[in-house]
């Protein structure tokens, strides 16, 4: 999820997938108005849950995509 103020790009990243499907993933999450909140089902075994945070100033439409990179888990 990104948020942008004036030529700041703040973007958060999470180490799964968003999905109401309990049945086939350990955790889930839910996009929030102001961020990201993790879901947790009775049977999460994990308590680590992993997520990364880039920004970039000034964000224009060349540079736009590298917070997508820099925030992604999986590539750190």
């Amino acid at each position: 999820i990104s948020f942008y103020k004036k030529d700041i790009k703040l973007t958060i990243g999470v180490d799964c997938e968003f999905t109401d499907y309990p049945k086939y993933i350990d955790f889930s999450g839910e996009y929030l108005s102001n961020g990201i909140q993790y879901v947790t089902f009775q049977k999460t075994a994990d308590r680590k849950f992993s997520f990364g945070v880039c920004w970039i100033q000034p964000c224009t439409e060349e540079n736009d995509t590298q917070t997508w990179f820099g925030a992604d888990p999986s590539l750190m």
